[in-house]
C-alpha cells in the first residue's frame, strides 16, 4: 500500500512523538510499503530517509481561535489528495496536522488516528487551567468533527477517564479501536556495578511541565545522603535557570550531605543509555502524561522508577506512584536503602515491558490492522 504518516514532528527531532513515528515509519517499509513522511519544517526540498521519503511543510498551529492553523494549508490539502495515499495515519490530538482531517473533502482513502493522548481536560496550576479553558470549543466540536472523518484509532492504552485518554471515553461507534502500546528493546545487564553513592536519573525538558525542582525540593529533606542526581533537559529554558538558582540556594546543605546534582543536554542516544546503565533510581516528576518512554526506557534497563500518578503509568510495573511531596521522598528513601527492593522491582520492570511493549506484540497487531486497511482498500 501506498501510506503517509502525518505528524507534526519527526526524526531527527528528539521526543516521544518524533520517536513513535520513525519506528512505525521503519516498521512500514520493512514489510514492503510505499511510505512517505508529511512534517512541518523550513527545508524547501523533501528527503529521503532509509527508504523513508520526507516532505516538509511551512506550516504551524497558531494558537488562536479564530484562525488556529497558519502557513502551506492548501498545498498541504492538496498534495494529500492528489498523491493517491491508501492510508494516513496522523499522529496526534491538538496538532494541525490532525486538525486538517475534516478539510481532506476529496481524500479517499481511509484516515488512521494515531493518539498519545489528549489534553483538552488536563491541568496543575493557573496558566495550564486557563490553557484548559481555551480548548471548550475544540473539545466540544473538533474532537467530533476529526472522529467524523477517521476509521481507526490507535491508543496507548485501554484507559479511558476524563484526563489524558478522555479521547476513548468519547469515542463513537463507527470507529475502530486498536491499543498498539510504544515498542521497547529490552536491555540485559547482567555485570550492573554499584557504588556506595547512589545514582538517580531524571529525564525531562527542564519545565514547568515536567516540573524538575519538584525532586530538589524532595532532597531537602536531611534523611538523604550519599546521592548522585543527573538530571538531562533542555539549558536554555527560563525554568532550566530558575532551578539552577534553587540548587544553588542549597548547594552548601547538598554539598555537607555528599548530594551531587549534575545537569546535561544535547546528549547522544549512546550517552543516554549509559546513564540508565549506571542509575538505581529513576525519578520522573512530570505533572502529565500519556506513555512516557524516559519510563518505559529505565524499566527496558531493569532501573526502578518513581512517578507521579500520571497517564498510563499506574498500570506500569517495577516502580512506584506518588500523589504528595513526602510520597515521593518516602518510596524514594525505600528504594535507596533497599538494594534488594530495587533489583526485585528492576526485574519486574523489565518483565513488564518485555511481555506489553515488544516489538512482537507491535508487529503482530499493526500487521492486523494493516490486513483489515488493505481489504477495505480493496
Amino acid at each position: 500500500m501506498k501510506i503517509l504518516i502525518s505528524v507534526f514532528t519527526f526524526h531527527p527531532e528528539r521526543n516521544g512523538v518524533a520517536h513513535a513515528a520513525y519506528v512505525h515509519a521503519k516498521f512500514l517499509i520493512s514489510l514492503g510499503h510505499e511510505v512517505c513522511v508529511y512534517t512541518a519544517g523550513n527545508c524547501m526540498e523533501g528527503k529521503c530517509l532509509n527508504g523513508i521519503n520526507i516532505m516538509y511543510f511551512n506550516i504551524k498551529g497558531s494558537g488562536s481561535i479564530i484562525k488556529p492553523i497558519v502557513g502551506e494549508i492548501e498545498k498541504y490539502i492538496n498534495m494529500v489528495e492528489t498523491n493517491c495515499f491508501d492510508v494516513i495515519f496522523s499522529y496526534c490530538w491538538q496538532t494541525w496536522n490532525t486538525g486538517l482531517i475534516p478539510r481532506l473533502n476529496n481524500f479517499r482513502g481511509k484516515i488512521v488516528l494515531v493518539s498519545h493522548g489528549i489534553s483538552v481536560n488536563t491541568w496543575f496550576d493557573f496558566k495550564s487551567l486557563v490553557h484548559s479553558i481555551s480548548w471548550t470549543l475544540y473539545k466540544k466540536n473538533e474532537i467530533k468533527n476529526i472522529y467524523s472523518k477517521v476509521n481507526d484509532v490507535i491508543y496507548l492504552s485501554d484507559i479511558k477517564d476524563f484526563d489524558r485518554f478522555y479521547d476513548a471515553l468519547v469515542m463513537p461507534q463507527h470507529v475502530s479501536k486498536w491499543v498498539i502500546r510504544n515498542p521497547v528493546v529490552p536491555y540485559i545487564n547482567e555485570n550492573k556495578e554499584y557504588s556506595k553513592q547512589i545514582e538517580i536519573l531524571c529525564i525531562g525538558a527542564f519545565s514547568r511541565l515536567k516540573n524538575e525542582k519538584f525532586l530538589i525540593k524532595a532532597l531537602l529533606d536531611r534523611r538523604f545522603e550519599n546521592i548522585s542526581l543527573r538530571m538531562y533537559g533542555n539549558l536554555h529554558s527560563s525554568y532550566y535557570a530558575s532551578l539552577i538558582k534553587l540548587i544553588k540556594k542549597n548547594e552548601i546543605d547538598f554539598n555537607k550531605r555528599n548530594i551531587n546534582i549534575v545537569t546535561y543536554s544535547g546528549d547522544t542516544d549512546e550517552q543516554i543509555e549509559k546513564a540508565y546503565v549506571k542509575a538505581d533510581v529513576f525519578v520522573s516528576t512530570s505533572e502529565t502524561e500519556c506513555q512516557p518512554m524516559v519510563i518505559l526506557d529505565a524499566m527496558r534497563f531493569s532501573v526502578p522508577f518513581l512517578s507521579k500518578k500520571v497517564g498510563s503509568v499506574p498500570e506500569f510495573s517495577g516502580g512506584f506512584v506518588y500523589t504528595s511531596l513526602q510520597e515521593l521522598q518516602e518510596n524514594l528513601l525505600y528504594l535507596i536503602r533497599n538494594r534488594d527492593v530495587r533489583v526485585e522491582m528492576g526485574k519486574a520492570g523489565f518483565e513488564y515491558i518485555r511481555k506489553n511493549h515488544s516489538y512482537t506484540n507491535y508487529a503482530k497487531i499493526n500487521s492486523a490492522l494493516l490486513d483489515r486497511l488493505a481489504v477495505d482498500n480493496d
